[in-house]
């Protein structure tokens, strides 16, 4: 599905500003929230979630979303939330499923971002001045974590990333 997109992706790249580009995201993430807000408090729709050939589809247009967010806009943990929610993914695989993906999407991304002038020096020292923050933020999130329900979890997901999708949509 994925590779289907990539013609339309690069006309995209090619004719539309990355500003316009984090738009038309921002736009999609909001109503791929919406459209699971309702599916949440609908039976009819909750009922249609186990058929193989939708699941597919979903699989598909949340991992392009996903690969152009976070290409274009640094922003694909919207997009890979609402997958990772949709799915009903338990907290702990959730967590390690993001991880493990961003990690090997960001390695990826290295040798793409690097020519594009991204990636210098200078950013590398400023990311080693961010590294206490980040240790800092880890712990944070560790003892948050374990305080917090599936529930609580799928909530906060999806308003985080009702909020980046709106952040994307206002700023481009």
């Amino acid at each position: 599905m994925c590779w289907l997109a990539l013609p339309s992706l690069r006309v995209l790249f090619a004719f539309a500003s990355t500003s316009v580009i984090a738009r038309v995201i921002g736009v999609l993430l909001l109503i791929s929230v919406g459209l699971e807000l309702a599916r949440r408090r609908s039976p009819v729709l909750q009922e249609s979630q186990g058929d193989r050939g939708v699941q597919r589809l979903e699989a598909g247009f949340y991992g392009t979303l996903t690969g152009v967010t976070t290409m274009a806009a640094n922003a694909g943990g919207a997009a890979m939330t609402l997958y990772l929610v949709k799915m009903r993914v338990p907290m702990l695989a959730f967590m390690g499923t993001s991880v493990w993906f961003f990690f090997i999407l960001n390695l990826i991304k290295v040798p793409l971002v690097i020519p594009l002038g991204l990636i210098t020096r200078e950013s590398l020292i400023a990311n080693l001045w961010f590294a206490p923050v980040l240790v800092v933020g880890g712990f944070i999130g560790i003892f948050t974590f374990r305080r917090m329900n599936q529930t609580w979890f799928e909530r906060t997901a999806l308003i985080l990333s009702a909020l980046a999708s709106l952040w994307l949509v206002i700023t481009g």
